[in-house]
């Protein structure tokens, strides 16, 4: 005949499993977890950032890019006059 043991945690126990031993763990991850979150955000930050200096630097269209095109406008048009730009 086997009998039946029913495990029942009373008040005392659960107040041992939750002690000061127990919330110093607690507090560390806790702690740890909004760390990892701030440098999360922080990381994100830097990389919008970077990427909107990126594409600044996708984009630009420079003196002498500027020159260039108007040379090749003009060689490829004889006809057509364009105005000397000076700064």
């Amino acid at each position: 005949m086997k009998l039946k043991t029913e495990t029942k945690i009373t008040m005392t126990e659960l107040k041992n499993v939750i002690s000061q031993k127990t919330l110093l763990p607690v507090s560390l991850v806790a702690a740890i977890c909004v760390g990892v979150l701030w440098i999360n955000s922080t990381l994100m930050g830097i990389d919008y950032k970077l990427q909107a200096i990126e594409l600044k630097l996708e984009n630009s269209f420079t003196k002498t890019e500027m020159e260039n095109w108007t040379l090749r406008l003009q060689m490829a048009n004889d006809g057509l006059e364009i105005p000397n730009i000076t700064n």
